[in-house]
């Protein structure tokens, strides 16, 4: 346990420039949204979409409880979440016994 302080000591310090950078400098968003803009190229957006295409049935579970009412939706995937920790599971599982 004593190998675990340090990084919580380093994430808690990045963590706290994050926050006074956040807090503290409002032109860093303008800068931001001005460099996803210069960033956001038609090929680049074709190309990780296509990347990070999930399946049409991930979400659409029939465990997957939706509630639609008037103003209000509500949506939790219950069966898809244990289905990927069920995945996430049996992969580390099998790296710990490689």
């Amino acid at each position: 346990m004593n190998g675990l302080g340090r990084p919580l000591i380093i994430l808690g310090l990045i963590l706290v420039v994050a926050g006074l950078a956040i807090t503290f400098a409002p032109a860093l968003t303008s800068r931001i949204s001005a460099l996803t803009k210069l960033f956001s190229d038609i090929t680049v957006q074709k190309t990780t979409s296509s990347l990070l295409r999930l399946p049409s049935w991930l979400g659409r579970l029939p465990g997957d409880f939706h509630f639609k009412r008037n103003n209000f939706s509500f949506h939790f995937p219950l069966a898809t979440c244990l289905l990927i920790s069920a995945i996430l599971s049996f992969t580390m599982w099998l790296f710990r016994r490689w």
